[in-house]
């Protein structure tokens, strides 16, 4: 159970830094630190969850030129295995799937599982 919280932000109010405590024996005990990363436009290119020295993981997005997610990429230094993701939309830019992608036991780039994004839309008059 976290205690506390800190959070820090870049001078463009991004959250560059999110540090968990906990309590343990009457102390704050710093648990997990979350680290981020932005490009010149404010997007998301990088974030580090930090368990340990050893145990932490890395995840990296990159992006279309009209700005949608295009891939999140990540590895874990405990496992070393490597995971991503590439986000596919249709033309009126709505998410159409997300194609996950692993390294096999070969080292072989390897489909993975995908989702199926489905939207229903509705008029404003008829939610209410």
């Amino acid at each position: 159970m976290f205690y506390k919280n800190l959070y820090k932000y870049d001078k463009h109010n991004n959250l560059i830094s999110d540090i968990h405590f906990s309590k343990k024996n009457n102390t704050l005990e710093q648990t997990i630190t979350k680290e981020y990363k932005y490009d010149s436009l404010n997007r998301l290119i990088q974030s580090k969850h930090i368990f340990s020295k050893t145990n932490f993981t890395t995840t990296n997005y990159s992006y279309y030129n009209n700005g949608l997610l295009k891939s999140e990429s990540g590895l874990s230094e405990y496992s070393k295995k490597a995971v991503w993701s590439e986000y596919i939309y249709d033309k009126n830019e709505n998410l159409k799937k997300v194609q996950e992608y692993y390294i096999s036991d070969k080292e072989k780039k390897k489909k993975g599982r995908y989702y199926v994004i489905k939207y229903e839309f509705y008029k404003y008059s008829d939610c209410f």
